[in-house]
């Protein structure tokens, strides 16, 4: 635990100057077998952190828990999602894709996207 937080009445949630953050364990390192434990938010209660903790352990409960992560969105796509999708991409938009990351393509078209919709439809991720 850092030094900036100090512990509060309710396991797990901590208090850092104006705030309070909350931990969740999140399993163990498969390559050291230590506990991985990730800080959740900045809440203005004790009452906001306990429910964002308890919403998390959830999450990491069924599965479904996304820690926060330092990636990009292009070096996600390089190195982690069109590798696991490599039966369901043609190499040409494999290609396409993996060049317009790198001219910077690809951001530029999600900006100009009119109304607020998120991003570019890709036509292989329809199927």
């Amino acid at each position: 635990m850092a030094n900036s937080a100090s512990k509060t009445s309710v396991p797990g949630v901590y208090k850092r100057a104006k705030s309070y953050a909350c931990v969740v364990s999140t399993g163990r390192d498969s390559e050291t077998g230590r506990w991985r434990q990730q800080w959740v938010g900045e809440f203005r209660t004790i009452a906001e952190a306990k429910a964002a903790r308890q919403v998390a352990m959830n999450k990491v409960c069924e599965g479904t828990y996304v820690p926060q992560s330092q990636l990009t969105r292009s070096e996600f796509i390089e190195e982690q999602w069109l590798p696991a999708q490599t039966m369901r991409v043609r190499p040409a938009d494999a290609q396409s894709l993996l060049g317009e990351l790198a001219t910077g393509e690809a951001s530029a078209r999600e900006r100009e996207t009119p109304s607020g919709r998120s991003g570019r439809s890709l036509p292989f991720l329809a199927k």
